[in-house]
């Protein structure tokens, strides 16, 4: 699908440009990378103002790709992918950081919320793509939703049908197959719970930030 943006971030846009021109050296650092991103990530189906790419993205869109203002993507040295396949929705909150290597696929809906952080090589998927002793069955999606300030360290994946509540952190190389409370610590192959959800110890945005 064509990329689509708002009347209000296409303003947004503008207005970012004509300061980034005012002053040319003091703001290419910050442009750069925002131009690029315009073009990596023109495949999607709605992209909102201010993401920034650095590095090779792989959009391949044959269902709804959605991405919300101030993503931050950094492909750099291995390329990222977003897929949306028949049928799938893949949508991306705000602000949230997407680190090398990572691969989102969506066959049904694959959500992630704002202020995420994740980690490089990190797979997360809502299918299994085959059927385990049936080469020519067809795998059934099942919807992910990771909800805001989740933390996913390097490595990490995250399988179809999990649900991973606010503020909770995946240790690197879990590999995620139930749902994950919301504060909660887990890790591990299979993933299980390593720290329990504390209210003493959730992630909350202190000025835009992700705070621990």
């Amino acid at each position: 699908m064509a990329p689509s943006l708002t009347l209000h971030n296409q303003d947004r846009e503008a207005a970012l440009m004509r300061q980034a021109m005012r002053r040319p050296v003091h703001s290419l650092h910050r442009a750069l990378p925002w131009l690029h991103a315009l073009f990596s990530l023109r495949g999607c189906t709605s992209v909102g103002a201010w993401p920034r790419v650095w590095g090779h993205v792989r959009i391949e869109n044959r269902g709804e790709i959605t991405i919300g203002e101030r993503i931050r993507i950094r492909a750099v040295p291995w390329a990222t992918e977003l897929v949306s396949i028949e049928g799938g929705r893949l949508v991306i909150g705000d602000s949230t950081f997407i680190n090398a290597g990572t691969s989102i696929c969506a066959a049904e809906l694959v959500s992630i919320g704002s202020q995420c952080q994740i980690g490089p090589r990190v797979m997360i998927l809502d299918t299994d793509f085959h059927v385990v002793g049936d080469a020519n069955g067809h795998a059934t999606p099942s919807p992910v939703v990771i909800e805001d300030l989740v933390w996913i360290g390097a490595g990490a994946t995250i399988l179809r049908g999990v649900h991973v509540g606010r503020g909770a952190s995946i240790a690197a190389g879990s590999v995620v197959t139930k749902d994950v409370a919301a504060g909660a610590v887990v890790g591990g192959v299979p993933a299980r719970v390593l720290r329990a959800a504390d209210a003493a110890n959730a992630p909350n945005v202190v000025e835009g930030r992700w705070q621990r």
